[in-house]
């Protein structure tokens, strides 16, 4: 049969070869450069395929307005949730400035700047006429909407971490929690956009 290995064309991959009648990881094919390499290879292609057919059906069947905002979320995702994750896991203890944290937190806003530029410069190209196209009745009314909201949630956490935390906390908590509420807020912003397309919110 032809179109490519069967079971039969990776049987010298699955069978242990000896060297001096002993078996062991380091001669086992499982371990070998070839058919790891062949299955990185291939895990690829179907990463590629995939990536393809979800941007393709996203392209289809959002507005540019909404894919904007799906990369707010995914800028926000990719950088600030490696970032609370690490003061998490690792609360800065060292007194202010605290450069580690600083850095951390460079590092974090860099990450974001790049997937947005990035993202939106590929969103511009692969649909030039919808990126240039101006806001109608519709998308302001969503983006009304959704900035109510982050702007309830943005004064709600200003209040916790200017009133109520200060006098119990200081330092790093202190600037994260703040922090931390900003994002959130965005996250609120273009989440509820997001979703209002996806509902099919009008004015």
């Amino acid at each position: 049969m032809g179109g490519g290995p069967g079971l039969g064309g990776y049987a010298g991959f699955l069978t242990p070869r000896r060297q001096g009648g002993d078996r062991s990881a380091s001669s086992s094919p499982l371990f070998t450069p070839r058919p790891l390499k062949i299955l990185l290879d291939r895990l690829a292609m179907l990463n590629i395929i995939d990536i393809m057919s979800i941007t393709h059906s996203i392209l289809e069947s959002t507005s540019h307005r909404e894919r904007a905002a799906w990369l707010q979320l995914v800028a926000l995702g990719v950088s600030y949730g490696p970032y609370f994750t690490l003061m998490a896991l690792d609360p800065p203890t060292a007194p202010l400035p605290d450069l580690r944290t600083m850095g951390a937190f460079a590092v974090t806003v860099i990450v974001q700047v790049v997937v947005l530029a990035v993202g939106h410069a590929w969103l511009a190209l692969v649909r030039p006429e919808e990126a240039r196209a101006r806001a109608d009745e519709r998308d302001r009314a969503v983006e009304l909407r959704s900035m109510k909201i982050a702007y309830l949630v943005l004064i709600t956490g200003m209040i916790l971490v200017g009133v109520v935390m200060p006098f119990s906390s200081s330092g790093w908590k202190l600037i994260n929690s703040a922090i931390g509420a900003i994002v959130l807020a965005e996250i609120a912003h273009y989440g509820l956009v997001v979703w209002s397309y996806r509902r099919g919110w009008s004015a």
